[in-house]
Parts: C-alpha cells; structure tokens; sequence
C-alpha cells in the first residue's frame, strides 16, 4: 500500500515537474521570451488578439505619426498639461506605464527627449525587439532609429515646430522633427530609456511588413530632409570652389615597397581633385627594400621618413602627425587599396562635423565581397569586429554593413579625424605598441564626448596583417595581444562590458547578433561539497558530454576565466525529474567543490536523441572564474538530482581542468 502511495505521489510530481519543463522550454526556444521573463515584463507575453487592440489616436498627449500631417494636428501638440508629448506609429500599442516611465524620467529637468525600444505583438506573443543604442546622431541621419515611442519636452517642440513646415507625409514630418531636435540638443538632453515601451501589432508572426521595422528612414523620399540637415550641421565655407581641406595620409611601413606602392597609386586615382600629402613613416626597411622606396618617394610623390626600429604602430602614427600639415589625418595601413572615387571628399564631408570624432570605412577582403570591418562593438568579452567574414550582398543587424552608423571604434587600418581633435585627446597612446591602440584612441574621443562613425558607403580594400603577419601565428603575439587588452581595461575600467551604440541585450561574439541575458553564464555559486554526500559509484545511466573544457576560442582569452561547454541526459528516463550541477574534484586532493548552472537549449541533441524524452534543455554552458577554485587540477563530472524522489546519480567524465 504504501509503495502504491509513493508511486502516485512520484507520478503527481512528474506531473508538475513535466509542465514546468513545457514552460521552461518555451522560454528557452524564443530567446526574446525569456529575457522578458528574466526582466520581469510579462505584459502581453502571451500575446493579443484584434479585438484586445485598441489603435492609438492622437490626443493632446499623443500624436500618432501617421496624423502628423499639415491642417491635422495644429493647436493639439505640445499643448498638454503633462509638459511633453509622446509620439508613436498607429498600429500598435503604449506599454501601461509608458507615460509614468516617462514622466519621471523628465523630473530631470536637463532632459528634453526621450526614446525607448520598441517589439512586435502577435496573438501568440511578443518577438522581434529593436534594442536601440544610446544617442547616436549619425545612426539617426542615416535612418529613423529611435522610431516609436519618442517623448519630446513641450517647449522645444513648440519651438521646432515653429520652424517647420508640416507636409502631407507624416514619417517624414516626424524624421524632420528628430533631426531638428537633436540639433538643438546635447547629448545629455536626449535619454535612450533601455526598455520596450511600444509594441507594433502584426496578426500573424510570418507578416514582415511592420512599419517600424528595418531601415525606415532611408527610403529616397527621405532625402530631402536630411540634406537640409546636413548643411545646418556642416561648418560654414569648410567646403568651397575656393577652400577644400587639405588632408594628411599617414602611411606607417616595412619592406613592403609593392604593397605600399598600390596602395599611395590607388590614393591619387581615386581622388584627383581633393588637395592631400602623403607622409610615409618607415620603421626599417633594409637593403634593397629601401632603395625602391626612396625611388618610389619621387616617382609617386610622398614625404619619406626613415625611423629605424621594432614596429611600433602607435609611435610611427604619432611621429607621422607632427609632421603633418593637414586639417585632416588619415592613418592608412600600406596593405589597402582605395577602390572608390572621391574616398577623401567623402570621408571628409563626414569628419567635418563637430560631433564627430574618427571616422572609419568599411573594410572588404581582396575578393571585395567578404566584410573584415564594418565597426568594432565593445562587448562582454572585450572589444571585436561585427559581422566579420559575412558576405557583404546582405544586410546583417541593423544595417551594420549598409548605413552610416555610430561606433564605439573604428580600425587604424583606415581612420580619419581631425588634426585639432586629435591633438586634444593626445593622439595614440604608445603604451599600445601593436593593438588596441585604435580602440583606446576611440575610447578617449567618446570619453571627450565625440561620435565615432562608420562609413559604409565608402569601400576600400584591406588585405590584412600582410605587413607583419597575423597575431595568431605564434604564442608570442598571442601574449603581447592579451597583455595590450588588458592594459585596455587597466586604462579604462569604465568601458569594460559598455558600447553605448550596441544594446546590453545583445550578443556580439558569435557568428549571429543575437539575445543576450546579460549574466547567463555568471549566474552559479562554487562550494565546497563533503565527499560523503556523493554517490559511492558512478551511473552509467547518466551521459555526461562536455565539448569544451578550456580558455574559450574568443572568450576571455585574458586567461582569467575558463569556459566549460556540453550536455547531458538520463538514458531512459523523463529528464524533467531532474536537475544537474557540475562536480570538480581536485587531483590533489579529491576536494570536491559543485556548481549549479543555467540549462542551455540543445536542439541538435534532441534530433539525435529522439527516442528520449524531454532532453531539449540538456545543455550547460558555465564561464568559470578560475579564481573561485584553489589552484590545481581538476577533474569534472555531473552530479545529478531527482526531483521526485532522493535518488542522485554521478558521472565523472575523464576531463581536468588546470585552473592556474
């Protein structure tokens, strides 16, 4: 009788534990889904239908930006007891609590507007967020970033307004305004609140059409405006039939006569009528290396300056500057190729701003189809290169190879500033000598409250590391770049894990953008385990695969943390009844110490495993702080608990970590 009672009470808990499973695998297969779980915004996660949509309609509050439109609108904006007004797109819908989250964001009286992120509802639940970046005025003169919802203080609407002139097409209206107010604006009166406060409603999830979605802003009809804006925002008479800045190319190179010589050939080709100097800094080239140079200096017409010594990137940079008479530098790598005409004139009309601090261009491999560098992101592993290696005849996130958009760095390879910007930030940093050197220049202009920019209308081809060959070839320069970016952080603690243009919510360092939760993989505690309390033996009914154990290809190769990967089932049972920790026993000492760990979905385990049940969130995925472990080497292992009754079961798998 009582084994009778115990199997049906087991039965119950397999019951629960199986629906909670369901949820947990919901969560875990729509990525958006679960990082709204995790930040606690349930509303509407389960989705709307018609009828529960109510369409915004403009108010006194509100203008809806399809209303926004000559003899529609007068005498209602701005005219609210609230001191702001919100814009949004018809078909959808406020959060709750947009309104309160923006009112008291205007309790900061410096504040004059603010954007959030916006979604899609479906009737079967929320998806596709744009996670904005912070204030970025060139992303926003390229395309309509901060689309819906924007909240704009009453007072420098009504003055904007004042100076426009509203036509019969609503978007545009309301690009002309953003543009309009931002100008008049600094960066710390415009606020990017990093939350979803408007979702655009799309019936059925395969309807891409949502107007709030991709690029808008860069259709043609858009032009206009921004031309206009451009000229409010260019310097009077920087560029005249009587004045057109003269630029300095900064060239630093070794013993690559042919390779440098394409690339000064391809810079007169390209911009004939543009007035720049060419400045060659040679660290040492040798023997007949530098004849042919010095041959090259009055054949091609470029000012050579021989430096003797190891290659020292920041240096050569900076000895290049103080020779410069330009308005403009541009440091050049010896291994490009201009391909485009009036590179210079273009590069330059977008340096010219006074918000702007380096300038950087999309980088392609000699097949000329293939991104190297379209922008550099700072992310939770430091900084990398987006979208490198993608094919550039597609779009990737956010228009991260198509548009001019706000980067936190730019590539030396080929970057442009201004002499004086330069000069005030204290050029590169020689503390860098090979890398990171770039990415430390760019984080003191941002610092300095300059915008970096990509220009991904300008091309030039970048055959990479040809000059001193690739950091990876050997452990020595693997161990200078590791000593650099950590030097990076030293210098800057506050940038670590911060890239004001790229969301926090998203994830930089695979071969997709992705959602990110933000401390996924951090969130475990290690503790010390009694011995005793395992299992006497191992269980062969436990599978346990770990596919990586070590100092992770692209992950804090600093060497601080060590990456564990794999998954795990129980052969023939319901895996919902259980739950699993990671085991380390000491060589040494057979110490044991646990940790419990995030379950990871693994969709390639369950199509191979078919026959058994409920192993879709088999995986674990665990960044461990090697400085949370005595020193030693350890070997790992699973130990896993069932929720319905006391049973554990252990497997040590025969790989060691050697932490320290």
């Amino acid at each position: 009788m009582l084994n009778g009672l115990k199997q049906k009470v087991q039965a119950h808990r397999l019951v629960k534990e199986d629906a909670k499973y369901k949820e947990r695998l919901l969560d875990k297969q729509n990525k958006y889904r679960e990082l709204l779980q995790y930040l606690g915004d349930t509303e509407g996660i389960n989705g709307v239908t018609q009828e529960e949509m109510i369409p915004l309609s403009s108010t006194d509050d509100i203008i809806v930006i399809e209303d926004f439109v000559a003899g529609k609108i007068e005498g209602t904006v701005g005219k609210n007891a609230e001191g702001f007004t919100v814009f949004a797109s018809k078909n959808g819908m406020l959060s709750k609590n947009a309104k309160e989250v923006f009112s008291k964001e205007f309790e900061n009286p410096v504040i004059k507007l603010i954007y959030a992120n916006e979604d899609v509802i479906t009737q079967s639940g929320r998806i596709s967020p744009v996670l904005k970046p912070d204030y970025a005025p060139d992303t926003l003169m390229s395309h309509m970033y901060m689309g819906s919802p924007v909240a704009v203080n009453n007072e420098i609407l009504g003055e904007v307004l004042g100076q426009m002139s509203l036509g019969t097409e609503g978007y545009v209206n309301y690009y002309d305004l953003l543009l309009r107010v931002s100008e008049k604006l600094g960066d710390n009166q415009i606020h990017h609140i990093d939350r979803v406060l408007y979702s655009g409603y799309v019936p059925d999830e395969t309807d891409s059409t949502n107007s709030h979605l991709g690029l808008m802003g860069s259709e043609d009809k858009y032009d206009e405006i921004k031309e206009q804006a451009k000229k409010r925002l260019t310097p009077q008479n920087e560029f005249t039939d009587d004045h057109k800045p003269l630029v300095s190319i900064i060239i630093p190179s070794k013993d690559q006569p042919e390779l440098m010589k394409e690339c000064v050939a391809s810079v007169y080709e390209k911009n004939p009528d543009f007035p720049f100097e060419i400045i060659v800094i040679d660290n040492g080239s040798v023997g007949a290396n530098r004849i042919r140079i010095t041959n090259l200096k009055d054949e091609l017409g470029f000012r050579y300056y021989y430096e003797p010594g190891e290659f020292h990137f920041s240096k050569m940079c900076n000895s290049g500057a103080k020779k410069a008479q330009g308005e403009y530098l541009l440091f050049l790598n010896d291994d490009t190729k201009m391909i485009e005409q009036d590179t210079l004139k273009k590069l330059t009309e977008q340096c010219a701003f006074k918000h702007v601090g380096a300038v950087g261009v999309k980088l392609l491999y000699k097949d000329e189809k293939t991104i190297q560098h379209v922008g550099v992101i700072n992310t939770q592993i430091g900084p990398v290169h987006i979208a490198i290696g993608k094919k550039d005849d597609e779009s990737w996130y956010g228009g991260c190879n198509v548009i001019n958009k706000n980067v936190l760095a730019v590539t030396g390879a080929c970057m442009m500033i201004k002499a004086k910007t330069f000069e005030e930030v204290g050029g590169f940093d020689e503390a860098f000598r090979v890398s990171y050197n770039d990415v430390e220049l760019c984080f003191k202009l941002y610092k300095a409250g300059y915008h970096n920019v990509i220009c991904n209308d300008i091309s030039v081809i970048h055959y990479e590391s040809l000059s001193r060959g690739d950091d990876a070839d050997n452990a020595c320069k693997m161990e200078r770049l590791l000593s650099e970016r950590k030097e990076l952080f030293e210098k800057h603690p506050d940038m670590a894990d911060k890239d004001p243009y790229f969301s926090r919510f998203l994830d930089g360092t695979g071969d997709e953008i992705g959602i990110r939760i933000p401390d996924l993989n951090c969130r475990y505690k290690i503790q010390n385990m009694d011995k005793k309390k395992l299992p006497a033996c191992e269980n062969e009914a436990l599978w346990v695969q770990i596919d990586h154990a070590g100092i992770s290809d692209g992950l804090y190769e600093d060497a601080s943390h060590y990456f564990i990967e794999g998954w795990w089932y129980v052969i023939g049972q319901d895996n919902a009844r259980y739950e699993a920790a990671l085991i380390f026993q000491n060589k040494a000492d057979e110490q044991i110490y646990t940790c419990e760990f995030e379950s990871v979905l693994r969709m390639d385990v369950s199509e191979v495993l078919q026959k058994e049940c409920n192993v879709e969130l088999s995986g674990f995925s665990v960044l461990l702080k090697k400085i949370d472990l005595p020193k030693g080497e350890y070997e790992i292992g699973l130990l896993v608990k069932d929720k319905c009754s006391r049973q554990q079961l252990l497997r040590m798998v025969g790989k060691y970590a050697d932490l320290w």
